[in-house]
Order: C-alpha cells, then sequence, then structure tokens
C-alpha cells in the first residue's frame, strides 16, 4: 500500500503552469485548443526508488488545501524509470478552462489504487509566470480595442523581412539567411529554437532545445545530420553523442524529436521518445523509452537494426527487429522481437513474435507467443500456454514444432472440413502420396478421442474401453484389443474388472473344483513342467501348491502354502494347517508322524532337506536341519543342526554344522560351530566346536541350566548349573556356580571355583571357592585356596604318582616331557592360601589360612591337615580331619603340609663327609647354623626364635623327637637308604636332627634335608 504511513515520498518537480497560465489567455481560433500540464515526480518506497515499469497514478485537482473541493480528475497509466514519472494532465481527459484554473489549485495523487497521499501539494507558478518578459506579450493578447489604440503600421524598409510578411520576393534571390559560412540562429524569447550548420558537404540542422548538440568536433565531424526538436536543458537530444572508442562520425542522421535521445552512427533515424540510444549505420529507433541499438559500452555497432518503439527493448544484431513491449532483445544477425515483455531472440535468423520470456537461440528458430519457451533446436518453431505455475519448457531437438499446453483446432467456415497430412518421404521434391485425418462433413455431435496409454501387440485392434457423455458431446477412451474380446488373451486383456472391484472378471473356476497352472502338458511326469501351481479350495483357507509337479499337502491339511522348488525324488511337502515351504527342494513343514493338527504354522523358506516338525517352528535355510516337536523354536541356517523337545522350547540355532539342542534344552541358544551340544535350559554356545578337519564329536557340550559357552572346542559343563567356559580346548566343570576363562585341559570338580586359563589344571578334592588364575598342571584341593604358578600339587605331594591319579599322565600334550622329577631343585611353585571345612558341613564354617609359602628351591607347601597326602574324597576327609586333632593335638610336620599361621622353613646345605665344621645358613630362613657333628647327626640352631616357653605356648612343640621331612637331597639324587629324618630340641633355639632309612640304619654319607619350623601368633 503507497501511504505516509509506508514512507512513500511523492516529489513533484519542474511545473510548467506558466504554459496553461498562457493558453488560457489565449483567444481567436485557439481557444477551442486542448491545453496540457506537463507534471513531473519521483516515486519511493522506504527511501528507494519504486520498481520500473507501468504504474497507475489517479491526479485530482482541488481548490482548498484539505481536499474537499474536488473539480477534476483522471488516471493515467504511466511508465515509471528509476523512480520517475512524467504526465501531461489534460491529454486524457482535457483541463478545465482558464478561468477556473486562475486561482490557487491544490494536487492530490493515488498510486496503483492505495489511498491518496496527504497533504496535497499546492501547484505554485514557475519564475516566469511571476513576471512577463520583454516581447513576450504577443497581439494575440491585447483585446481589440486596445490594439485599435495602439497599433500603427509603420511602412517597409526595402531589402528587410517585414514583421507582416512580404511580397513580391524574387526565388534564388530573396532569402532569410547568411551570406557567410556562419551558423544561421532562430530564437525565440531570445532562447535558441533552430540553428542552420552550413558544411562544404550537406548542411546540419539543430532544432529544439538549446542544449541539443551534433558532434562537429575532429575526425568525428558529422555532415548532413538534423534533429527537428525537443530536449531540455537536463535531458538533451543529441548526434555524434559518444566520446573517445564510442565517438563515431554520424553524417546524414536524423533525430525527430523526444528528450534524451541519441545518435551514434551515420545515415540512422531516431523518431523521438525518451532515453532511446542509437548506436549503427542505417538503423531506426522509432520511439518509446530506454531502447538501445547497438552496445553503448565497448560500443559495438548493430547496423540495419531496428526499434520500432516500447520500453527498455534492445537490438545489439544487424539487421535485428524489435517492434514494441519491453525488456525485448534481439541480440544476433537477422534476430527479431514483435513485442510482447521480456522476450529474447538470440539464434540468427530467429525470432519472437510475443508473449513473454520466450528464448528462440537455435538457428532459424522462432516462438509464436505464449511463456516461458526455451527453444534451443535450429530450424524449429513453437508456443507454450504458460500459466506461471508448471515448470517451463526448454526444446532442444531441432526441425520440431512444439505446441505446449494448447488444443489444435483445424476448423471450417466453408463447409469444406480441413484434413491433417502426412506426407511420405520425399528427397527428390517427387513425392506426393500422403495420409490424413479429416473430419465427417456432417456430424451431429461433438466427439472426443483419448489415444491409448501403452503399447499394444502384434493382432491387437484400437477399440473404445468406456465412454461418457454430456449434452452432445462423447468422450471415448480408446485402447488395445484382441480379436476376441470375450476370452483371456494370449497377449493379455486390458479393462477387467475384479470381484473386489465390484466386477466379474477372473481366472479360475466356479465351481468347487482346483485350478491349475500348467506349462509344457506333455512333458514328462518327473520333470519340471505340467502343473506349475495349483489352486485348492477348502472350508476354511485356500492351499496354495507351486514348483514341482509332485509338491503336494497332506490331505485335510488347510491354508498350505508351496511357493515353489521341489525335484523328482525330492520333493518339498507341508503336512500340516498354514505350513509354509518358500523353495529349495525335499523340505517339509509338519510332522509327518504324529498326524494333523500336532505341527501347525511351520515354515520352511528354502534349502535341502530341512524339516519344521514343531508347531510355529522356522527353517531359514541352509541342509539336513530339522526342527523336531520343539514348538516356537528356530534354526535359521547351516547343515545338520536340530532341536529336538518334547515341549515349548523357544530355541534357537543360528547357523554351523550338526549342533544339537535336546532333552531339557528349553530357551537355549546355539550361535555357530559345529557339533555343539546344549542338554539344558537357559543355555548359551556362542561358536566353536570341531574345526573343519575335526570329527563332529569334538564339539562343546553343555549338560546343565544356565550354562555358557563362548567358543573353542570339547569344553564340557556336565550337568552343573549356572557355570561358564569362555573358550579353549578340553576344558571341563563338574561342579556349580564355577568358570573357566579358558586354556586348555583344565577341570573343576568343586564348587563355586574358578580357573582362569592355563593348561592340564585341576581343582578337586575336598576343596571349594578355588582359584587358579592360570598356570600350568596345577592342583587345588583346599578351600578358598588360590594356587599360581606351574606343576604343583596344592597338598605338596612330589610323588609322580600322586600327579593328578584320577587322569593318566597322558594328557600332557605329547610333544612335552612329563613333569615327573618334582624335586627341590626344579620346583618353582606358589601357593597362597587353604584352609578346612568342620565337620557340619557348612561352607562357612571354616578354619582358614593366611600362609603364604615359597622354599629355597622354590616350592610352596600346603597343609592337608593329615599325614596321609592322598586324594581323599570330600565325605572321607572331613571326619578324618576331626579325628586328626584330637589325635595329634600339636600338629606334626609332615613333608608336603603346613601348619596354620606362619611358617620357617629352612634348608640344610651339608658339607662333604669329612668336613666337620659349621655351616652358617641364610639368615632369611631363620637358621643361624647348622653343624655336621657326625654321619647323618645335625645340629641346627634357629635365628631370632622366642623363648622355649614361647616356643611351646605358641607352637605346641616339646622336646620330644619331631618327625620333619622325608629325605630330599640338595645337590644330588636322593639317598637310597636315609628316608626319614627325626629332629629333637636340645635348647631353646637348638634342634639335633638324625636321618635314618626305613630300618633306623644309614651308612655315613651326608645328606641334605629340609626343617621346617611352625610359629603362632
Amino acid at each position: 500500500m503507497y501511504s505516509k504511513s509506508n514512507t512513500l515520498r511523492f516529489v513533484t518537480r519542474n511545473f510548467a503552469f506558466v504554459l496553461v497560465l498562457i493558453g488560457l489567455s489565449l483567444s481567436g481560433s485557439l481557444v477551442n485548443a486542448q491545453y496540457t500540464m506537463s507534471y513531473q515526480g519521483t516515486l519511493t518506497q522506504n527511501d528507494a526508488p519504486v520498481s520500473d515499469g507501468l504504474h497507475q497514478l489517479t491526479v485530482t485537482l482541488y481548490s482548498d488545501p484539505l481536499g474537499n473541493e474536488a473539480f477534476w480528475t483522471d488516471t493515467y497509466a504511466t511508465e515509471v524509470k528509476n523512480g520517475i514519472f512524467n504526465l501531461q494532465l489534460g491529454s486524457g481527459k482535457s483541463l478545465p478552462d482558464s478561468k477556473t484554473l486562475d486561482r490557487s489549485l491544490w494536487v492530490g495523487v493515488s498510486v496503483n489504487g492505495t489511498a491518496e497521499m496527504r497533504p496535497l501539494t499546492k501547484l505554485v507558478a514557475v519564475p516566469m509566470a511571476l513576471n512577463v518578459a520583454d516581447r513576450a506579450v504577443t497581439i494575440n493578447k491585447l483585446a481589440p480595442e486596445v490594439m485599435s489604440l495602439l497599433w500603427t503600421q509603420s511602412p517597409q524598409t526595402a531589402g528587410d523581412w517585414s514583421l507582416t510578411g512580404n511580397n513580391s520576393l524574387t526565388p534564388g534571390t530573396d532569402f532569410l539567411g547568411t551570406t557567410d559560412a556562419s551558423h544561421l540562429e532562430m530564437r525565440v524569447n531570445s532562447s535558441r529554437v533552430m540553428t542552420y550548420m552550413p558544411n562544404s558537404t550537406s548542411s546540419n540542422i539543430l532544432g529544439g532545445s538549446a542544449s541539443n548538440t551534433i558532434d562537429l568536433t575532429g575526425s568525428t565531424s558529422t555532415v548532413g545530420a538534423a534533429i527537428s526538436g525537443g530536449g531540455s536543458s537536463s535531458n538533451p537530444n543529441r548526434i555524434g553523442y559518444g566520446t573517445g572508442s564510442a565517438a563515431t562520425q554520424s553524417d546524414f542522421a536524423f533525430l525527430s524529436g523526444g528528450h534524451g535521445n541519441k545518435i551514434d552512427g551515420p545515415a540512422s533515424f531516431l523518431g523521438g521518445g525518451y532515453s532511446n540510444h542509437l548506436i549503427g549505420s542505417w538503423a531506426v529507433l522509432g520511439g518509446g523509452y530506454d531502447n538501445t541499438i547497438g552496445v553503448p559500452s565497448p560500443a559495438s555497432s548493430a547496423n540495419y537494426a531496428v526499434i520500432a518503439g516500447g520500453y527498455t527493448n534492445t537490438a545489439t544484431g544487424e539487421y535485428s527487429f524489435i517492434g514494441s513491449g519491453s525488456n525485448n532483445t534481439a541480440s544476433n544477425t537477422r534476430s527479431s522481437v514483435v513485442g510482447g515483455a521480456s522476450n529474447t531472440a538470440s539464434g540468427d535468423y530467429s525470432s519472437v513474435l510475443g508473449g513473454q520470456n520466450n528464448i528462440a537461440a537455435g538457428l532459424r528458430s522462432s516462438v509464436l507467443g505464449g511463456g516461458a519457451l526455451d527453444i534451443t533446436g535450429s530450424n524449429s518453431l513453437g508456443f507454450h500456454a504458460y500459466d506461471g505455475s508448471s515448470a517451463p519448457p526448454t526444446m532442444s531437438a531441432s526441425n520440431t514444432m512444439y505446441l505446449g499446453n494448447v488444443n489444435l483446432w483445424l476448423y471450417n467456415n466453408d463447409n469444406d472440413p480441413r484434413e491433417l497430412r502426412f506426407y511420405e518421404a520425399d528427397n527428390g521434391g517427387s513425392g506426393f502420396h500422403y495420409s490424413s485425418f479429416t473430419a465427417a462433413t456432417n456430424q451431429n455431435d461433438v466427439i472426443n478421442y483419448i489415444l491409448p496409454s501403452s503399447q499394444g501387440s502384434v493382432g491387437d485392434v484400437i477399440g473404445i474401453l468406456s465412454q461418457s457423455s454430456g449434452t452432445g458431446t462423447f468422450t471415448n477412451t480408446l485402447g488395445w484389443l484382441p480379436v476376441l474380446q470375450d476370452d483371456w488373451q494370449l497377449v493379455g486383456n486390458v479393462s477387467t474388472s475384479s470381484i473386489g472391484d465390484g466386477g466379474s472378471n477372473f481366472l479360475g473356476t466356479i465351481d468347487a473344483q482346483n485350478f491349475e497352472i500348467r506349462v509344457f502338458q506333455s512333458d514328462a511326469a518327473d520333470k519340471g513342467s505340467k502343473r506349475v501351481m495349483r489352486y485348492e479350495h477348502t472350508d476354511e483357507s485356500p492351499n496354495i501348491i507351486g514348483g514341482y509337479q509332485a509338491n503336494a499337502r497332506t490331505t485335510g491339511v488347510k491354508g498350505a502354502t508351496i511357493a515353489g522348488g521341489g525335484k523328482n525324488g525330492s520333493v518339498n511337502q507341508v503336512t500340516d494347517h498354514y505350513g509354509f515351504v518358500g523353495g529349495g527342494i525335499e523340505n517339509q513343514a509338519g510332522n509327518e508322524i504324529d498326524g494333523v493338527g500336532i505341527a501347525v504354522f511351520a515354515s520352511v523358506v528354502g534349502g535341502k532337506n530341512n524339516r519344521a516338525r514343531g508347531e510355529s517352528t522356522f527353517i531359514g535355510g541352509g541342509e539336513n536341519n530339522a526342527v523336531n516337536n520343539a514348538r516356537f523354536s528356530a534354526i535359521v541356517a547351516g547343515q545338520t543342526n536340530t532341536i529336538t523337545l518334547s515341549s515349548p522350547a523357544w530355541s534357537i540355532i543360528g547357523a554351523g554344522d550338526s549342533n544339537t539342542i535336546s532333552q531339557s534344552g528349553f530357551r537355549s541358544m546355539i550361535g555357530a560351530g559345529k557339533g555343539n551340544k546344549i542338554k539344558g535350559q537357559n543355555s548359551f554356545i556362542g561358536a566353536g566346536g570341531a574345526i573343519e578337519s575335526d570329527v563332529v564329536t569334538n564339539g562343546n557340550i553343555i549338560d546343565g541350566d544356565l550354562g555358557f559357552i563362548g567358543a573353542g572346542k570339547l569344553n564340557q559343563i556336565h550337568d552343573n548349573i549356572s557355570c561358564f567356559i569362555g573358550a579353549g580346548d578340553s576344558n571341563e566343570i563338574h561342579a556349580n556356580f564355577s568358570v573357566i576363562g579358558g586354556g586348555f585341559d583344565n577341570k573343576i570338580e568343586e564348587p563355586h571355583s574358578t580357573i582362569g586359563g592355563g593348561r592340564v589344571n585341576l581343582i578337586s578334592g575336598l576343596g571349594n571357592v578355588i582359584t587358579i588364575p592360570g598356570g600350568d598342571n596345577l592342583i587345588g584341593q583346599s578351600y578358598a585356596q588360590t594356587v599360581v604358578g606351574a606343576r604343583n600339587i596344592a597338598q605338596g605331594e612330589s610323588d609322580a604318582t600322586h600327579f593328578r591319579t584320577q587322569d593318566p599322565v597322558s594328557r600332557i600334550p605329547p610333544s612335552e616331557t612329563p613333569p615327573i622329577n618334582f624335586t627341590f631343585s626344579d620346583d618353582r611353585i606358589v601357593i597362597v592360601g587353604n584352609g578346612f571345612i568342620t565337620t557340619t558341613g557348612d561352607e562357612s564354617d571354616t578354619t582358614r589360612s593366611n600362609a603364604f609359602e615359597v622354599t629355597n628351591g622354590g616350592y610352596s607347601i600346603v597343609y592337608s591337615n593329615l599325614n596321609d597326602v592322598e586324594l581323599i574324597p570330600k565325605e572321607v576327609l572331613i571326619p578324618l580331619v576331626d579325628t586328626a586333632r584330637i589325635a595329634n593335638p600339636i600338629k606334626p610336620a609332615v613333608y608336603g603340609a603346613s601348619y596354620q599361621d606362619n611358617l620357617i622353613i629352612a634348608w640344610g646345605d651339608v658339607p662333604a663327609a669329612d668336613d666337620q665344621g659349621t655351616v652358617t645358613a641364610n639368615s632369611s630362613f631363620g637358621v643361624a647354623s647348622i653343624v655336621f657333628a657326625n654321619p647323618n647327626v645335625y645340629t641346627i640352631t634357629l635365628n631370632n626364635l622366642p623363648s622355649t616357653t614361647d616356643l611351646n605356648q605358641t607352637t605346641g612343640i616339646n622336646q620330644g623327637s619331631v618327625v620333619v621331612t622325608p629325605n630330599v637331597t640338595v645337590d644330588g639324587a636322593p639317598a637310597p637308604a636315609c628316608l626319614l629324618a627325626v629332629a629333637t630340641s636340645i635348647n631353646n633355639n637348638v634342634f639335633k636332627v638324625f636321618t635314618f632309612d626305613a630300618g633306623n640304619a644309614c651308612d655315613d654319607t651326608p645328606h641334605g634335608f629340609m626343617f621346617q619350623v611352625v610359629g603362632r601368633r
């Protein structure tokens, strides 16, 4: 909306009101002339000029400043450029007479139908009107009575031009002008209105505004040019306007009038208008506003070009033409735009007749009109009825006529129907045969035909598929029809309507007979031909049997589907209701053994010899997979996988080979692998099992509930619950709540125990809650014990016959030497912690130990609470432990045993037989010295032990004999004769040690020994 609130500014300027006043004062034959008043101004909106183009201005004259007394109004469609407009008030509706205008006047303006802008603008006289210039009053302005008083006729002077005219002139002799090369000017009111400029070739004639110019400078001096008139001080007309590279010699150019017009080029014509510019030779620019022939900068001529008129049109090609319109362009040789707006003819010999936003870019291409059509192909013609919303087209094809969004009428009003012709191919000008379409001579109705929407086939004919009618109008939809329209055709049918669509066309039967589709009916009965699809009626859901001709469903089955597959001898079958077989061969959905109704909703997608025999069971593919009775279970893929359960299983096998879920394996899963088995519920085997070259029996096995085996092979969780084996090879769990992380040949026989990894490790005997983090050939048998290192038995037994007595030595890999030589010198084992369970059998009621033992040779020694170090079953050991406490309250020091609490372990390194001296032992082991008194008699002095009284009180060791160890050599093989050692306390910290053989006799050879003292705190 244009108003003051929208900051639309209307500035008036240059009011030639004096012309109105002078015109109104005229009399005689000019009294009835139509007078005009020039009215100029600038339109802005939001401090910027309004858009260029046509705007509707309504101007009203008022006799009062408040706009209450309007006496004249008119509306103008006005061209606006850069916000500037110029009106000639009175050019449409005549202005009032001079008496009406002879007073104070105010002007109101409305733009494009908006509210009139206020306040009104007062009209004032220009300075010329305030004082009549000298010699400005003509005779016609004076009343007759004044003329009679003032007029006297002066006598004519010979040789002068009389103010009242001359007579008896001699042609060729009498003239009005100069007799030398000076220019002759004609002035009015002392202002130049015409100048005659002689030269040796042809005179220039310069009329109109004193600011108009014809270039007479230097090499571009113009001859024979003329400006008839027009122009103004601010917008003069010019010939030879350009300067520098744009300057041209514009001989014989002619500019009729208008203002702000320019010509740069010889023998050209510019009729008038405003701000037009002609650059070129022998060109014509009729008029209009802001039109251009040629290119101003850098200067480029458009010779022989023509622009008749219009607004902002541009012709830059030689021989180019623009008739009228706005913003049109003819940019190439002999291109033309007749009219319209924003059209472009850019191809040689191209044309646009009119319309809007059209482009003719192809050689000799034409656009008839319409809008937004771009023709880039050569020798093409087009018209596009553009509504401004659909995407405009680009036509790149050559030698083509395009008609877009229009109907093509071949009309006649001479009783001779016109025809549409298609001529035969003609290369020599002799072709004259053609095919044509012609309307009937007499036609009672309007008949429309809609062509088919698809391609027909050989033998089809075009016929009417559907028909609609109105008053005197019929519309027929055509389509391809076979010759026989009542049958299903070999090339297909059209316009069928099924029962579901309210029609009656179908392919099938109308009684209770089954329907088959067959291929190659004469082929053999064992081939993939004959029946390829069968549709069977049932009282509940139809059966659909496809694929091999012998694929079948069991009698009485309903809703069965066999999509395809099968072959001779390997048919697909559905043996229960709503079963599905997708494809493959020799697959079955349903239980053929227990009868119909047991294994409903079973599915086999594909593969070979797969059997889904349970209710709602599923097999995706693979080969030789079976789900037997295990309802709601699935095998995704793989081969020879089996799920066999007698009740709902909800179990799954993902893939792999020869994996099995059976017995109580409800809600269990095997991800993949080979030869894996689950017999317990809620258990999981991720993968692993036998590798490619292994036998199937090398798989992993879970017999218990809530078991987990991640991967590996030959791992087993026996009939126990909540156990875990991460991976590895040949690991076994025989106790509840136990974990083996991985490794090789590890075994757990006690509950709540853990083996992290390693190989050939064992947890057995009395213990539970035992941990072996890793290592090699470790055995844990005591409660809450942690065993680390290698080749250690928790009871400390070094006899090779007791090394995992329940398993043969052959379990050690054959590539390694069995670790039988358990001597003090090569033993490298560490053992941390042990204890025993009380006679109540309550695992929470235990006696624990914080012993941590490392011998000089690397031994760990763990006390078993009994002299007997054999592997005694727990149920036998618990009562024996209690008996041992009563019978041996002082805890005998037994080789391979440790007492509760803290130990001091000392080694004696015995000197040669002839050396009776003193040996200083390593004090860190609690021994100050060892004296070899005589053969096999040693005196041991302990280091930093408490007094005898404290010793007796804290350890319970009295002054009698204590058996300490069987004899073991430090620097050599064990002595065969001496097997026992007896220690006798002499005083507080001194013991005498005697070594004997089995018969309490010994030779004189010195032997090493181990001495062990227990201290309590």
